[in-house]
């Protein structure tokens, strides 16, 4: 058994444990790989894991949520509480509740496995088309990511999801400057599920480096 599920199993072990009425919560692991560019050249290719964690809580028809990132025991058992608290001193209201049953189910959508090479290739085309077609608007800093996660969703009526996410995203940073005068920094991003297009026609790239 993986570490997300005997997290997910600890929470609802823990809920139960404590008497919750009703609750829903998640476990997330994430992925990432990370392209870096500042100052003219390519800094950074990093992959970094991030853990998470959502509860949510309906004691009486009052609600109590907590989320943190450290999955250990200790973490779990004290945001557990830490949420029925919150539902004690919530004001109640009857219109929150739990969906029925609606069984085991995964979900899959988006790359859950990166192309470096593809998304290198493109980075290195938009900092090349920026310099061809806006030679006056100079690139602070690019940041480009894959990011590949996987959830896990459970709720008090026993409803069991996987969930299992990828996408890039990309990040610029930069501003106008024609040697005497500069704009302030100015910065656009957009998020992907695929590199079929390039880069400067996809969200509002065009836009922003136009204004700068």
């Amino acid at each position: 058994m993986s570490k997300l599920e005997n997290a997910a199993d600890r929470i609802g072990s823990l809920l139960k444990e404590k008497d919750a009425e009703r609750f829903h919560y998640s476990v997330t692991e994430e992925e990432t790989r990370e392209f870096n560019y500042e100052n003219g050249s390519f800094t950074l290719y990093r992959t970094l894991f991030d853990d998470a964690f959502h509860v949510t809580v309906y004691q009486q028809n009052r609600p109590g949520t907590v989320a943190g990132n450290d999955l250990a025991e200790e973490s779990l058992r004290s945001s557990v509480e830490d949420a029925l608290h919150s539902a004690a001193a919530a004001e109640p209201d009857e219109a929150w509740g739990i969906a029925p049953d609606a069984g085991e189910k995964v979900f899959s959508h988006g790359p859950l496995e990166p192309d470096p090479d593809r998304l290198f290739s493109r980075l290195q085309e938009l900092r090349q088309i920026i310099s061809s077609e806006y030679p006056l608007v100079q690139i602070m800093m690019m940041i480009a990511k894959h990011v590949k996660a996987r959830t896990l969703y459970r709720n008090s009526s026993g409803s069991r999801f996987e969930e299992l996410a990828g996408y890039y995203s990309v990040m610029l940073e930069f501003a106008g400057n024609d040697g005497k005068q500069t704009t302030g920094l100015d910065y656009t991003g957009v998020l992907l599920t695929d590199l079929e297009k390039p880069l400067i026609d996809c969200g509002s790239f065009r836009e922003h480096l136009e204004n700068a």
